[in-house]
C-alpha cells in the first residue's frame, strides 16, 4: 500500500478531507465526449461562481493541466514585460547617446 504525502480522512458523508481539517479535496476529470471546452477553463468558471457565492470560501485547484495553464500565463507576462523594459532601455540608450556619442568617421580614424 502506498501512502500519501497528504494524509486526508473521508468524513461519514464521503467527502475527502486534508489531515488537518482545513481543506476538502475533490478529484475531478473531463468527461469523454466533451468536445470545445477546456476543462481547466470550466474549472476556473466554477470557482469564480463559488468564491462569489460564499466570498468567506477559499477554492483553488492544483494538478498537471491547472499548473501548466499558471506556467503559460506566467510566461507569457514575463515576456511582454521584458519586452516593453529592453524597448524602454533602447530608447532611453538612443537618446543619451545620440548627445554624447562620437561621430563614427572619427572613431573609426
Amino acid at each position: 500500500m502506498v501512502e500519501s504525502a497528504f494524509p486526508a480522512h473521508t468524513a461519514s458523508d464521503g467527502y475527502l478531507f486534508s489531515d488537518n481539517g482545513k481543506y476538502i479535496l475533490l478529484n475531478i476529470a473531463p468527461g469523454d465526449g466533451v468536445a470545445g471546452v477546456n476543462p481547466v477553463d470550466a474549472i476556473e468558471a466554477d470557482l469564480k461562481r463559488v468564491r462569489a457565492e460564499f466570498p468567506g470560501i477559499e477554492a483553488g485547484m492544483t494538478g498537471g493541466p491547472a499548473l501548466a495553464r499558471t506556467e503559460e500565463r506566467t510566461t507569457a507576462h514575463d515576456i511582454a514585460l521584458a519586452s516593453v523594459i529592453a524597448i524602454v532601455s533602447s530608447i532611453q540608450h538612443r537618446r543619451t547617446s545620440a548627445n554624447t556619442a562620437i561621430p563614427s568617421t572619427i572613431a573609426y580614424r
